[in-house]
């Protein structure tokens, strides 16, 4: 175990000093960001290789060209006659906010296929049963009965397709006695790329039907475009991924989540957010959570995936 311990460690000293002698680079990439011309490809950390992508193929999966990292939070806050809790009003500050998340719980955004899901739609298709085969070649007879299965399969499958509203931070009152005047919410809206602040404004307004609360928005990030899948950059990569793990599918996926690759869209055309770390899904559960971890052999996976990428460039 021990000798295991020391080859791991070497390789993980050969990589870092690998990565020292090409460093130099960075002196470049300020040099373009001056001049205004693009660098491509650049490769940031993120999606991660599920063992089990999807409900439809039970190979490894992989790729993420799309994100979310276009997110606002909307405050919703109202205010009301609160009092002492011995007369409670009906439909009070708490409850009439109450009602309008509920409304917005249950009445999600529009749902539409951008580029990046219709690619990794019709990639799974060919290696999926017959049936679902059938399905994915044909979508433009069935894209409605795919896009109601997705809202209802998952939040994973929903976020594929639709800006999310995630419920974060309510506040109201700090006494157990008194019903309070004010109270507010934050909703954390990950923006799909067909979508505006304006959009999720207007869509909120509408559903709650209630003009007294109020709407403000913060931390609102700049959109992105999705990177080509014709690219340099994504074939790239993705002949690295095959080397690396010669059994998987590579397709493209949706980043849910914001990284700090949104910081490089400024002297990239082609951020790609993935990590080629393979994970199951008992171990997706561990991410920003208790007992988060990586096995050793999936790190080494991953020194080899970066090796083999930057032997490229």
């Amino acid at each position: 175990e021990s000798d295991n311990v020391e080859k791991f460690l070497s390789k993980v000293e050969d990589c870092i000093a690998y990565v020292d002698r090409i460093l130099g680079a960075t002196s470049k990439f300020k040099g373009n960001t001056r001049n205004g011309s693009k660098i491509t490809p650049l490769h940031t950390e993120m999606q991660i290789i599920s063992i089990i992508a999807t409900v439809f193929i039970q190979k490894h999966m992989t790729y993420s060209v799309d994100d979310r990292e276009n997110v606002t939070n909307v405050i919703l806050s109202y205010d009301g006659n609160g009092g002492h809790s011995s007369s409670p009003k009906k439909n009070g500050p708490a409850i009439r906010l109450a009602k309008a998340l509920v409304k917005l719980d249950k009445t999600p955004m529009k749902p539409q296929y951008t580029k990046t899901v219709k690619e990794m739609l019709n990639i799974m298709g060919r290696h999926s049963s017959f049936g679902l085969k059938i399905v994915f070649a044909n979508m433009w007879l069935f894209k409605g009965l795919v896009k109601k299965l997705f809202t209802k399969l998952s939040t994973d499958t929903n976020a594929l397709l639709t800006s999310t509203f995630a419920f974060t931070v309510i506040n109201g009152g700090n006494q157990t006695n008194v019903i309070p005047n004010h109270v507010e919410a934050n909703i954390n809206v990950r923006l799909a790329p067909f979508d505006t602040v304006d959009d999720v404004l207007n869509h909120i307004k509408k559903v709650i039907k209630d003009d007294d609360i109020k709407l403000t928005t913060s931390n609102i990030n700049k959109t992105y475009p999705e990177c080509s899948f014709t690219s340099n950059g994504y074939n790239l990569i993705k002949d690295t991924v095959i080397e690396t793990y010669p059994d998987t599918v590579i397709a493209p996926f949706v980043m849910f989540g914001g990284t700090d690759g949104r910081h490089y869209n400024e002297i990239s055309d082609c951020v790609i957010r993935f990590s080629p770390m393979k994970v199951t899904n008992e171990d997706r559960k561990g991410i920003h959570g208790l007992n988060e971890k990586i096995s050793v052999q999936s790190l080494e996976k991953c020194l080899e995936f970066y090796q083999r990428l930057l032997t490229k460039i």
